[in-house]
């Protein structure tokens, strides 16, 4: 496949509501087009502290631009091999410019993206046609409204146990002891003896894990954590690179893994760490990075294909987005089923606000 043309396409998209102070989501859509008409897009979505930041992306993207134009990518393995060499530094354009060429080429095999991508990793693996949602939620009446649209399982962010506890507790009650309720304290408790105190309280809660309950950048010191706590732990901002999942799996470092396919390099190398985690007994799940719906719908492609059928965390952060996905039914996220990613009307894809488009 010879690329005709490539653009880059600025966005600034509200959140539903604040995430760590900011209210605006910004990003960049990368769109290849090939010889025949069809228009691949990816989603470069930076966020402070993950992959190689927005500066670095942004002067990556522009000198890109005139590279890829005209480029020729014989078949997936290509795509690959590009896309991890790119990864090394600026993960988020390795991930939008993959999934941009794999849009393409599902397009060209009249495949969807959730089915190129199973066929490359493991032509036996077939992949689902919905996904198990993960909900975030709030108070004990935003998750009751969940419960009734058929949502099994909870993400409630935490941090100090005498301020969050009472809340959890409350979400709990309205879920009801079957549900499935994880907590996120995204690395609020400084240190692995105050992890361990505020674990311990959350504990008569049964979450099914603690996702990042220390800061991230020391796997030793999570994996000790997790030797000593009385829940399950996973990782999240620990995962920054492929490198930190063999490390975390050499550590037994946690009892689960979230995977965001932004800031790993694309969908192709997250599954295949998926696999490899879960060949170790380690589950694994995906979720956006509070990105575009292109972002979401490589992260629902990959979630997908994993090995085992987790919920994910696939619910939409922004209040407006570039196009849409098939609507959540009884808990779960259907998957497009026609070629590529079929995100809606294309008109929805350029909106006025993304500003000036730029081509080489």
């Amino acid at each position: 496949m010879i690329l005709r043309q490539v653009e880059l396409l600025p966005y600034a998209l509200p959140f539903r509501r604040p995430v760590r102070g900011e209210t605006t989501r910004q990003g960049w859509l990368v769109a290849l087009h090939d010889h025949q008409g069809r228009r691949g897009l990816g989603d470069a979505a930076c966020w402070p502290g993950f992959g190689a930041g927005h500066a670095a992306t942004a002067a990556r993207l522009a000198t890109l631009l005139p590279e890829l134009s005209h480029a020729s990518f014989a078949d997936l393995a290509a795509v690959e091999a590009w896309a991890q060499l790119e990864a090394a530094t600026t993960p988020e354009v390795a991930c939008a410019v993959e999934v941009a060429l794999l849009d393409l080429f599902a397009q060209r095999q009249g495949r969807s993206l959730a089915q190129l991508l199973a066929a490359h990793v493991d032509p036996a693996l077939t992949p689902r046609d919905s996904v198990r949602l993960q909900v975030l939620v709030h108070d004990a009446d935003q998750a009751a409204a969940a419960c009734e649209a058929g949502v099994t399982c909870f993400k409630l962010k935490v941090s100090a146990a005498d301020l969050d506890l009472p809340r959890a507790r409350a979400i709990r009650a309205a879920i009801g002891p079957e549900a499935t309720l994880r907590l996120d304290a995204n690395g609020a408790w400084s240190t692995p003896a105050e992890a361990l105190a505020e674990l311990e309280r959350f504990a008569e809660l049964a979450p099914e894990w603690v996702e990042q309950p220390i800061p991230a950048g020391d796997l030793v010191a999570f994996a000790e954590l997790r030797r000593q706590s009385p829940l399950p732990l996973a990782l999240d901002e620990g995962l920054r690179a492929s490198a930190d999942l063999e490390r975390a799996l050499e550590l037994a470092a946690a009892d689960a893994l979230v995977l965001k396919p932004t800031y790993l390099g694309g969908p192709l190398v997250a599954l295949r760490l998926a696999r490899r985690a879960h060949a170790a007994g380690v589950r694994v799940i995906a979720t956006h990075a509070l990105d575009s719906v292109v972002g979401r719908a490589a992260a629902l492609a990959l979630s997908a294909c994993l090995p085992a059928d987790e919920a994910c965390g696939l619910a939409p952060a922004l209040a407006a987005d570039l196009g849409q996905l098939p609507a959540p039914l009884g808990g779960r996220q259907p998957l497009p089923t026609s070629p590529g990613q079929e995100l809606g009307e294309p008109s929805l894809l350029v909106p006025a606000a993304c500003g000036k488009k730029e081509s080489p």
